[in-house]
């Protein structure tokens, strides 16, 4: 083959002169033989110190095994002899230079990340042998044709070698699965038993992995808005996981939000058709659920501790059952059976008077109290085992009231003075009690003092009171049939006639008043109530005044025995008023 000039390092022991100083510049020849017992022969100079060192050129390495370098002084003197196995620290230096014969070997005397190189023309590394870490770096491989026995320079081998593979600026690894009649997979297989995992990572730690047991892991090295998402064939996202908001937000093909899952707000959900979101809350300290209306105002809202708070719009809360025939509830209370309001959808749902649509407030129970009230403390309606009571917070003159459509109390209970009364208008009864149903037997009217009646009035129409005086009856045309003072048999005059003789007489206490002998002149009547109507007969002769005191007549009456003078009280004017007078 060609010539290949070897470079051997050469350092002999320091060569002496007989005095024993240092033999410098003394010319050394020195013989190489090779293998076949050819030789090469060269001449050096000693150093200052006597010793030869530096390379030795000129021999023509063509065979494998060992040399032999021999010195001597040149012309005669001390020899030594050296081997020297061609076999490293060769530096090719000529062009076209090719090592034959067999089982070349370069070796170093240290491991070095760069034993062997094989460089461009501007000194780059194409090929470089790492014998610390047993690598071959290739700057770009390319394999042509059938590669047969690759086995030893597989991806299995550099694996079993603790190798990794490092990519290079700009060099990417492309992996295709071809279009072939049978198609390729690409498969990670983690064996039954293993608990290895496959996984991406950044930085030494895991992005994305895929465990034994098929668990999978995602995790950003720094958090972002699009962490994770799946996407449409056109590139929008259908599900997004944002890690910088610990969110998870669902989108609908357009783009637009439905529903979002964070830590902050909980579960929302939005209806798309009216842009209204559905909350639901995952902070012990916040609600765990909130509706939206369309325009982002809370309308229904539940607390972490439970309690339910509905913001209706104008149209209110709604519980029904869109079905004119199926019936409709709510159900409120410690069990399902203690009170409800309903809806029928037919009748006697709920209740055997309800017919379909009514509306049905009752408890379940007879024992339990139905109670409406207002404001705090005791009821003011309350229903308790079928009896009602009604009761105000403050007594007041217009406790109780029913009025017309026009706001005209027709029945009122005054609670401050214990009345019941009747405001109607001009000409109309205050009060009606009609007798003509069926059902009813008994009186018409009684009032009961302490469980004692005072004033009854029958169906017939007949009145019955305990006591009668002018102030209580000022009829005028009162019969006996008519009162019963209450004894079996009522005498009229017992029931309706006083006696009198004095000057002035004193105020009437019955309608018919009878004057008897004492006196002979009347100037004043005591004084009456208002509009109170009362009947003088006389049984002795007298003389009425006019004008005197407060009588006022048409004219003195010089009354004898049997003649009668009806008169009227004007309470507002103080006097009494003739009506008629009787001479008889």
């Amino acid at each position: 083959g060609g010539d290949l000039n070897a470079t051997l390092p050469f350092n002999t022991s320091p060569l002496k002169n007989d005095d024993g100083s240092v033999a410098t510049g003394v010319r050394m020849a020195m013989t190489v033989n090779k293998p076949d017992a050819s030789t090469v022969n060269f001449k050096q100079l000693t150093d200052a110190d006597g010793r030869i060192r530096g390379q030795i050129y000129g021999s023509v390495i063509d065979q494998t095994g060992t040399y032999t370098i021999q010195v001597q002084v040149d012309g005669g003197g001390p020899s030594g002899s050296a081997n020297f196995p061609i076999r490293e620290h060769a530096q090719l230096d000529r062009d076209n230079q090719v090592f034959t014969g067999n089982n070349q070997t370069f070796r170093n005397d240290t491991d070095s990340a760069t034993a062997f190189r094989v460089q461009d023309a501007s000194g780059t590394d194409v090929l470089n042998v790492d014998t610390l870490t047993n690598t071959v770096t290739v700057a770009n491989l390319t394999v042509t044709g059938t590669c047969t026995g690759c086995a030893t320079g597989s991806l299995q081998n550099a694996y079993d070698n603790g190798n990794t593979i490092t990519t290079t600026d700009a060099r990417d690894i492309d992996i295709t699965l071809a279009d072939t009649a049978t198609d390729a997979n690409f498969t990670v297989d983690i064996a039954t038993g293993s608990t290895g995992r496959f996984a991406v990572q950044a930085a030494g730690t895991d992005t994305f992995s895929v465990g034994a047991t098929g668990a999978a892991l995602f995790r950003n090295s720094t958090n972002s808005t699009t962490a994770f998402q799946v996407q449409q064939a056109d590139g929008s996202a259908v599900l997004l996981v944002d890690t910088q908001n610990a969110s998870v937000k669902f989108q609908d093909a357009s783009g637009g939000e439905i529903m979002e899952v964070s830590n902050g707000t909980g579960v929302q959900v939005k209806t798309t058709a009216n842009n209204a979101w559905t909350n639901l809350g995952t902070d012990g300290s916040a609600d765990i659920l909130q509706l939206y209306d369309s325009g982002g105002s809370t309308v229904t809202k539940v607390s972490a501790s439970g309690v339910a708070t509905f913001t209706t719009p104008a149209d209110g809360f709604h519980v029904r059952s869109d079905d004119a025939g199926t019936r409709s509830s709510i159900q409120i209370g410690r069990t399902s059976s203690e009170a409800l309001l309903g809806v029928p959808g037919a009748g006697g749902q709920y209740s055997s008077d309800a017919n379909a649509g009514d509306f049905v407030l009752r408890t379940n129970s007879a024992s339990a109290q139905l109670i409406l009230q207002n404001g705090t403390g005791a009821g003011n309606i309350i229903i308790d085992n079928g009896n009602t009571t009604i009761k105000p917070t403050t007594d007041s003159a217009t406790a109780f009231q029913v009025q017309s459509t026009g706001g005209t109390t027709l029945l009122g209970v005054d609670t401050v003075s214990g009345e019941i009364f009747s405001t109607v208008a001009s000409g109309g009864d205050a009060f009606v009690l009609n007798t003509a149903n069926t059902f009813f037997s008994g009186n018409l009217l009684v009032v009961q003092n302490n469980g004692t009646d005072q004033f009854v009035i029958s169906p017939s129409g007949i009145i019955t009171t305990a006591s009668v005086n002018a102030g209580s009856i000022v009829d005028g045309s009162i019969t006996s049939a008519d009162i019963a003072n209450g004894a079996a048999t009522p005498a009229k005059t017992a029931s309706i006639t006083s006696t009198a003789a004095a000057d002035p007489m004193p105020a009437p206490t019955t309608v018919m008043v009878r004057v008897d002998a004492g006196v002979a002149t009347i100037n004043d009547i005591g004084a009456g109530a208002g509009g109170q109507v009362v009947v003088y007969r006389f049984n002795t002769t007298v003389t009425v005044k006019d004008g005197t005191g407060n009588l006022r007549l048409a004219g003195d009456f010089a009354a004898d025995s049997q003649d009668t003078l009806t008169l009227v009280y004007d309470s507002t004017a103080g006097f009494w008023t003739e009506m008629s007078r009787s001479s008889n």
